[in-house]
């Protein structure tokens, strides 16, 4: 495992998690059964409301997933490794005549693959699936550091019919944790986890809608492109209907302060763990020969769907070393994607600005935040898909 010095660390987002992941949840399962079997498990959970759990079902189905958000955390949540999974076991309490099971849930704050964020009624019609950025992370990095809402799960249900179903897609895209740092891995992994969760072949030919922010918006590039190459993964591409595309760097960001970030921190790791981070980097450069290649070969995959881009006006401030040895965002703002890489200049593709940083562009504060107007578009497309009015 290749691990980074304990006192080294960038800020990719919020160290404190506010909102963790329940997994596995039976579906006969109430909120107000789950609130009762944490609150058995410890008595630092007894506070716990439930107003402060989000259930919804898992992408499969077969089980629930829950949202759990307080402030602050209660202790056992705050003394959990928040970058591993967790499980937790709970005795189900058995009725007359049956016998005693064990269930087994998950718990995490990574969010890494894909989460639920709202409950589709009836069949569902459509797909949104969102994905996160270079550090990303699949919760926070869409939620509002304001009034800490989360435009993919308290405002867009209310703005699609009510059988589409909206997914956040979670990767380990940190350049500071462990892990492998590969365009490649990255799209297998998404290409897999999209197939597990739409594998029946009605749900193949459910139309999809990405959102893509950053880095996320590459890799969803990347999983056309394998689509268009492997007849297995072609759903993918035949059920692609239209992409959002926030900061998209198609032809390249600013990384020089990344680089040297990342050149810092792995000083005394491997070879190979520094290689990997810095050809990803690399690969994200502005005039890059990976973008530049991916954009030719992607011409023919977004003539088949709409394009609606999104780029910031406003510079973001880059990292920058402190002087406890720590990277933060603190140093001088740049323009990590200039406009003319966010966008494609084709005939199908929308083109907005959004005054805001390359970080806060898919953080909107509230429904009336004049930048969720865009999302209104997302309305617009999921109505036109599913023939809604």
């Amino acid at each position: 495992m290749d691990l980074l010095p304990a006192a080294t660390h960038v800020q990719d987002y919020r160290p404190q998690h506010e909102c963790w992941r329940i997994q596995n949840i039976p579906t006969s399962w109430s909120v107000t059964k789950l609130l009762r079997m944490l609150q058995k498990q410890d008595e630092s959970l007894g506070n716990l409301e439930e107003q402060c759990i989000s259930l919804y079902p898992s992408y499969t189905r077969s089980s629930q997933t829950a949202l759990l958000s307080m402030k602050p955390l209660p202790q056992y949540f705050q003394e959990l490794d928040p970058d591993e999974s967790h499980v937790l076991i709970l005795e189900e309490i058995p009725e007359a005549g049956s016998r005693r099971e064990d269930v087994f849930l998950s718990l995490d704050c990574h969010f890494r693959g894909l989460t639920p964020l709202n409950v589709p009624i009836g069949d569902n019609l459509v797909d949104i699936v969102a994905v996160t950025g270079l550090g990303g992370h699949a919760f926070e990095s869409w939620q509002s550091r304001q009034s800490d809402q989360m435009w993919l799960k308290d405002f867009l249900p209310c703005s699609i019919p009510e059988n589409i179903r909206i997914l956040t897609y979670g990767y380990n895209s940190s350049l500071t944790k462990p892990g492998k740092r590969s365009m490649v891995d990255y799209r297998r992994g998404f290409v897999q986890v999209l197939s597990n969760a739409r594998s029946a072949a009605e749900e193949r030919a459910r139309p999809l809608i990405f959102i893509g922010h950053s880095l996320g918006c590459i890799l969803i590039a990347q999983a056309l492109l394998q689509a268009q190459n492997n007849r297995s993964d072609s759903h993918i591409l035949d059920s692609t209907r239209v992409a959002f595309l926030f900061g998209a760097p198609h032809g390249g960001q600013k990384v020089d302060d990344l680089v040297s970030m990342v050149k810092d921190i792995t000083s005394s790791s491997s070879s190979s763990q520094q290689s990997r981070r810095l050809r990803l980097l690399e690969h994200l450069r502005e005039d890059s020969d990976f973008l530049d290649d991916q954009r030719e070969r992607l011409i023919s995959i977004w003539e088949k769907m709409k394009i609606i881009s999104f780029y910031e006006k406003r510079d973001t401030k880059t990292v920058k070393k402190n002087v406890a040895g720590e990277w933060e965002r603190t140093g001088g703002a740049a323009r990590l994607v200039q406009g003319f890489s966010s966008l494609l200049y084709l005939k199908q593709e929308s083109r907005y600005a959004i005054d805001e940083d390359h970080i806060n562009m898919v953080r909107f504060v509230l429904p009336t935040d004049k930048h969720y107007e865009c999302v209104s578009k997302v309305r617009m497309s999921s109505r036109s898909i599913t023939g809604m009015a």
